[in-house]
């Protein structure tokens, strides 16, 4: 949750130094550079606010020491850092004159991302496809990383619609589900914990063609699932 609004922006408040009345409001936001071996993101809502980059092995003989890199950064730092400045100036003009269709979740990013490719060179089609990419692999990243998401997914493979309780969900998705799985922590153990976790991973399903709707009636929540054809 912290990174989320690190990335688009947050608040928190402290009591003033000596002060009962007072509060302090700290507002943040920055961009968050997070690595490791294994994707370090899995949460729906994190991914969507994570430019997903991986990086191939570097080849024995273009290894070099640390002194020897920076050496080579600082040679062209001056350089990078011109660049970068002559390529906000021309984004920012060219922000106003863009016409675009559909923008992301991450809208105003999507529109400055634009502006700045075509400012590079590209066109806003081929950072559209760039963008489309990217959402795949948060994907792909969702859903293998959710027990539940990879249990639906099988649920669907040989049907166009499921409906019925949340409970009656439960049931079936416990019956497809390995043993590994079910001894996952996080797994939900009830009808309630399933409706929860099923609102959380709306937009990684809709993502692989499958929507969830929701109701109520006297026989308990409802789950409707569909494939998109």
């Amino acid at each position: 949750d912290q990174l989320c609004k690190g990335a688009t922006g947050g608040a928190f408040t402290k009591r003033q130094l000596y002060s009962y009345q007072n509060d302090i409001v700290f507002t943040y936001r920055r961009p968050i550079i997070i690595n490791g071996i294994n994707p370090p993101a899995t949460a729906p809502d994190f991914l969507d606010r994570c430019i997903m980059i991986e990086l191939e092995r570097i080849p024995e003989v273009e290894r070099r020491t640390e002194a020897d890199l920076w050496q080579k950064f600082e040679a062209a730092r001056s350089g990078i850092f011109g660049g970068m400045l002559n390529t906000f100036v021309e984004a920012i003009n060219i922000e106003p004159t863009l016409k675009l269709g559909r923008l992301g979740r991450m809208a105003d990013f999507c529109r400055w991302g634009s502006a700045i490719a075509v400012a590079l060179g590209y066109t806003v089609e081929e950072f559209a496809d760039a963008m489309s990419l990217n959402v795949e692999k948060q994907t792909d990243e969702a859903i293998e990383s959710d027990a539940v998401a990879v249990a639906i997914r099988a649920l669907m493979s040989n049907r166009n619609e499921w409906e019925g309780t949340t409970s009656s969900l439960l049931e079936h998705l416990d019956r497809i589900a390995s043993d590994a799985e079910k001894r996952n922590k996080y797994r939900p153990t009830t009808a309630s914990q399933l409706s929860k976790h099923l609102r959380r991973i709306e937009t990684s399903l809709s993502g692989i063609g499958i929507t969830a709707t929701f109701s109520k009636d006297r026989t308990g929540r409802r789950v409707k699932l569909l494939k998109n054809q």
